[in-house]
């Protein structure tokens, strides 16, 4: 854990078991317990033109991540996109090869 003094901009690496000893009484603690699961996935967007002759796969567009977020059923998930701004719903991405 890292710990920065606001006033002197000193700061000093401490584990978490310390955190009692650091405090004075008057922070404000606020804990996060969302839980992440490690699912960033890398694809490309697919569009809607036709491939090129002699291609084996559609065409595509520029790289995509998707960080899975939630799962809403077995096949449903909530997902950040990034770039989120030209990701269009039912658009398909393409991941692998």
């Amino acid at each position: 854990m890292l710990v920065l003094e606001r006033e002197s901009g000193q700061h000093a690496d401490h584990v978490f078991a310390e955190l009692p000893a650091l405090l004075r009484g008057d922070e404000l603690l606020v804990v996060n317990n969302a839980r992440v699961i490690p699912a960033r996935l890398l694809g490309r967007r697919i569009t809607s033109a036709p491939p090129s002759p002699g291609a084996d796969s559609p065409a595509t567009e520029a790289e995509i991540e998707i960080l899975l977020a939630r799962q809403l059923d077995s096949n449903t998930w909530e997902a950040l996109v990034r770039p989120g701004r030209k990701m269009h719903v039912r658009q398909r991405v393409q991941f692998g090869n």
